[in-house]
């Protein structure tokens, strides 16, 4: 409802991630909105064949999305995305042709339906990242994008309401598979408790599981938000069984948001 301006950074295994959305809601059309992500990927010396440094070479993916979604029945939503998608490797110093750029378009589509009666439920389905191949040298080196088929459902329980006036408390659980090769299907478990602390002061406690990440380790996350009027902060952190990919820790995911 309304409109909102999010902001959000992480430092994710491949690369340090920063991105925002601004979305524009109106009661009688539906909700429009803007983002964009830069995921920076580091940056490495480009040598000669005897070692001497020639220039640097710096990694960056960028992502712009369009989205807009509407109510089309009574209960039932549909929203699509339309992306850009650029890969960029660019050299700075005496090897500018070393520098490839590679540049793709993928679709996103979904439906949302939701039930109040007797209990508050969601059911949502969609095809994410739907679109050609990204290529950065020819043709026979092009990726294919991740094409997914995504299932979720969230049922609220109402009883937190007794032990909490105004709380609520909602329980997701998501199926996520490849399109191209099904069979090998994640599965997401998620919750979020959200206490009225004041009528201005909202907080919601979050946790997850995940199994089944086409070869990221299985685990949980832990969130915190923080509704202040207007403003809200949002903090996430993910814990990979054996101490993740790199064997460190792993990062916190932040997010800050107004609305308007």
């Amino acid at each position: 409802e309304g409109g909102r301006f999010l902001v959000f950074h992480s430092e994710h295994l491949a690369g340090e991630g920063t991105a925002f959305s601004l979305l524009f809601s109106h009661a009688s059309v539906g909700t429009g909105g803007l983002s964009y992500r830069l995921l920076n990927l580091g940056d490495q010396d480009y040598r000669d064949r005897e070692g001497n440094v020639l220039g640097t070479v710096s990694f960056r993916d960028h992502l712009a999305v369009l989205s807009f979604a509407t109510g089309v029945l009574t209960g039932l939503d549909a929203g699509v995305n339309f992306k850009m998608v650029q890969s960029r490797v660019i050299c700075r110093g005496d090897c500018s042709e070393a520098g490839v750029t590679g540049t793709t378009y993928a679709v996103d589509g979904g439906v949302l339906w939701a039930s109040r009666t007797p209990f508050s439920f969601r059911l949502g389905a969609m095809v994410a990242h739907a679109g050609p191949r990204l290529q950065l040298i020819n043709v026979a080196q092009a990726d294919p994008l991740p094409t997914r088929l995504r299932i979720a459902g969230a049922l609220e329980i109402p009883q937190i309401q007794k032990t909490f006036a105004g709380g609520e408390l909602w329980l997701t659980l998501e199926v996520e598979d490849r399109a191209r090769r099904l069979g090998s299907p994640a599965v997401y478990l998620g919750g979020e408790l959200s206490l009225d602390a004041t009528p201005d002061y909202r907080v919601q406690i979050r946790a997850g599981y995940g199994a089944g990440q086409g070869g990221v380790p299985a685990g949980g996350a832990l969130g915190l938000g923080l509704t202040v009027q207007r403003f809200a902060l949002g903090l996430a952190k993910r814990y990979a069984g054996g101490g993740g990919i790199s064997g460190e820790g792993e990062p916190v995911h932040v997010t800050l948001g107004v609305s308007f």
